[in-house]
Parts: structure tokens; sequence; C-alpha cells
């Protein structure tokens, strides 16, 4: 401190100067949240309580028809959908008018019931995946396992117990454990609901007028439909059979993400052994592309 700068030493300005210093704890010890595990527990089991209440009957509905095809009880649906206030907010939207025209339905392996869900235990955290259910549109969680599409044609009303059996249609698809392109599957939910609709459809409307001629033309038809299919496997298998570069190992990205660690890296060599590996597996992926270049040219000529 400046020995020009004057600070007060008299009994009533110690005793501010240490007030203020109280209060600035005080306020600090407020923002701390003293809540134990066992509250914070309850107060996410009241939330929960509370999701489920939001479960009408046309939710309930769904979710019997969904368990139904998945082979399960629609508890353990229902489970699976009050762990988010976004699988509640998600499901509610679909009834809505102008709402989503399809959520979907997943029921595979996930993560446990995190903490703020409602139904936290320890014995369900120590697991390192459990067989859950949740409610999404597609962008917020991965499909890994089986899943029932839950779509409307019309959304330009609000959907109550009568809309249900009237405008709600279902779709039935899973992962395939050798293929997980988005291709492969949309070729499976044409091939498992599609094609089967389509064979034994008999409302043709004015599609097909002539009796006469009614049989060839559908038969044509899904002969048609299997060959776009058998079509759009055969891209699939190509597409498997692309090589792909491998990712620049985590010591590169670290190595480049800050100057600092410039000199580190070079200096280390369990990360110059790691570059090496993978700029080798690297130039072979090169080299093979590079054979199977030549190999389609020469088969073209």
């Amino acid at each position: 401190m400046p020995s020009n700068v004057y600070r007060d030493y008299t009994p009533p300005a110690i005793d501010r100067r240490i007030n203020e210093v109280l209060n600035r704890r005080a306020g600090d010890l407020q923002n701390f949240s003293t809540e134990t595990t066992r509250e914070q527990l309850e107060k996410y089991k009241k939330k929960r309580v509370v999701r489920q209440g939001l479960l009408k009957t046309t939710h309930r509905h769904i979710l019997d028809i969904a368990a139904f095809m998945l082979e399960t009880d629609s508890n353990v649906l229902e489970d699976g959908i009050l762990d988010k206030d976004e699988y509640i907010e998600t499901f509610n939207d679909f009834f809505m008018e102008g709402g989503r025209r399809a959520v979907l339905i997943y029921y595979q392996p996930m993560v446990p019931p995190p903490f703020d869900s409602g139904r936290w235990t320890l014995q369900l955290a120590q697991n390192s995946s459990f067989i859950r259910c949740c409610v999404t549109d597609g962008s917020t969680e991965k499909f890994t396992g089986k899943c029932i599409i839950v779509y409307r044609l019309n959304s330009g009303m609000e959907f109550g117990t009568k809309q249900l059996l009237q405008e709600i249609y279902y779709a039935y698809t899973e992962t395939d454990e050798f293929f997980l392109s988005n291709l492969h599957a949309v070729i499976a939910l044409m091939l498992r609901v599609n094609v089967p609709n389509i064979q034994c459809n008999t409302h043709w409307s004015n599609v097909i007028k002539n009796a006469e001629i009614e049989s060839k033309r559908k038969d044509k038809f899904t002969e048609d439909l299997a060959d776009f299919c058998k079509y759009l496997e055969r891209i699939d298998e190509d597409l498997q059979k692309t090589v792909q570069l491998e990712q620049y190992p985590r010591v590169l990205r670290e190595y480049l993400s800050a100057e600092e660690k410039i000199m580190s890296y070079t200096m280390n060599d369990d990360a110059i052994q790691e570059l090496e590996r993978w700029l080798k597996r690297t130039i072979k992926s090169i080299q093979k592309v590079r054979y199977l270049c030549l190999s389609i040219f020469f088969q073209s000529d």
C-alpha cells in the first residue's frame, strides 16, 4: 500500500470492515447447497410423480400397443419415459394440433437411470447398461435396439381417444448386429412393413380401375418394389466396403490444440510411437484405396 494512502483504524471503521467480511461469507453460504443426497432424491421422486400425472389415457393406450409389439410390459416402458421431462414433452407434442407427425419409442440398452430421474439407486448406478425405454423424435437419443415408430398422417387436429383408433399408425424396426448404416435401416423397414402391407392390401382405389388387369398390375408393382429394395441392398453393400480413413489420434489433437504442448509431445516417446502407428495404418488404407481404384479401372476396360 502506498505510504500516502490513509487507512482508518478507529474502532468504528474496523467494526464496519468486519461486518462487510461477515456479510460476504454469509452470501457465499447461502449459495452453497446444503441438501443431503437423501433430500435431493426425495425432491426428484416428487418431480417424477408430477411427470407421471401428465400421462393420460391416450399416452397409455399407445404404450400398451407398443409394449405388445415389443413383447414387454407397458409399465416397463412407462418407467423409462418418466426418467426425463424431455421424454414427456416430446410425447405430449405428438398429440397436439400442429405437433409432431411421428415419435419413436426406443427400447434398448442405455445408461442406467440418472440421479435426477427419480428412481436412481446405487445398485442401478453400478450397471454399465440398462434396458429401458425413451420417447424421442430421433434427434436426441442414439438408436441401438428396438423401436416402435408411432405416426399420424393428419397433424391438423388435437388427438383424443377417438383419433387414436382411426388416425394412429405403428411400425416396428430394430438395429441389425451386422449392418448399422442408415440405408440398411431404411431397407429393413421397407421389407418388414411396406412390402407385406402392399402385398396384402386389397384397396387400391383409383390406382387400378380395371378389375381384369388388377392382378397383373399389382404383381408388377410389387416386383418393382422388391427389385428396388435389392438395388438399395447392393448400394448398402458397396458403401460397407468403402475404405474409411481412421481419425487422427487423441495425442495429435492435443498436440495441435495448444502451442505450449508441442515441445512436451516432441519429447514423449509414447506419443511419437502412437503417431507412427497411426501413420502406418493410414498409408496402408490409402494404398488399399489406390489398388481398388486401379482394379475398377482395368475392369471397366
